[in-house]
């Protein structure tokens, strides 16, 4: 069961969000190609497991792909400025799974991805294809800017709002930075070592205002961060 809504997104936007689907898409590509040049190593060694396992890495990367051209046309399908999105049913846990099932293939060595949520069944009715760009962006956050042998969490809670938190153990963002993270092209001063162009949290607080809801940062309690996003949600009855 789908439900449209209607906005209107600044050509500005569209030239920055056309400019992000080109760099993800770049990244993936580029993480394919070092994938394949690791089963030819495996093939002449007669590592057969191996191989295999590395095409089914290559297989999620391509479903993640695919994911992002979907977001794509779901929100920047533009007819004279307006966009056309879609809300669906669907059971929150199983989604944030698939997620975990696909980035823990990202994870660095030792690096543990793990979901904390109450309660257990949650089923929404809410933009499934925006909901989850925002948290793989997040996710793909914690990942490049924890060290190895860090943990990560996506915690849920639902009060007024739904509220999901992306916890991580990393560099941690500067407290007289955190107000200006979500502006375009803005980067914290310590993430000079990392890539990066300073869109993609710009445009996750896009997404959210986008859906009604908004994001926060503070600084995880023993190292790191954590975003937490707010959401209106409707349950399936």
């Amino acid at each position: 069961m789908e439900a449209p809504f209607n906005t209107i997104i600044p050509p500005s936007d569209l030239a920055l969000k056309n400019g992000m689907d080109k760099h993800s898409l770049r990244s993936s590509l580029s993480v394919i190609m070092s994938t394949v040049e690791l089963i030819e190593k495996h093939y002449l060694k007669g590592n057969t497991e191996e191989c295999l396992n590395r095409l089914a890495n290559i297989k999620l990367i391509v479903k993640d792909i695919v994911e992002t051209m979907d977001v794509s046309q779901d929100s920047y399908s533009v007819f004279s400025g307006v966009t056309y999105s879609y809300v669906t049913d669907f059971e929150l846990r199983e989604f944030l799974e698939d997620i975990c099932y696909t980035y823990k293939n990202y994870l660095k060595e030792d690096q543990s991805l793990h979901i904390n949520m109450v309660p257990e069944e949650l089923h929404l009715f809410q933009n499934e294809k925006i909901l989850y760009a925002v948290l793989t962006n997040l996710i793909q956050n914690a990942i490049k800017y924890s060290p190895e042998g860090s943990s990560i969490s996506i915690n849920v809670s639902v009060e007024d709002r739904l509220k999901i938190s992306v916890v991580d153990e990393g560099i941690g963002i500067p407290e007289s930075e955190k107000i200006k993270i979500f502006k375009k092209y803005y980067r914290a001063s310590n993430t000079g070592d990392y890539s990066g162009r300073g869109v993609g949290l710009y445009q996750i607080k896009k997404y959210l205002e986008f859906l009604n809801g908004c994001i926060t940062v503070h600084d995880n309690a023993n190292k790191g961060t954590v975003f937490s996003v707010y959401l209106d949600y409707s349950l399936r009855n």
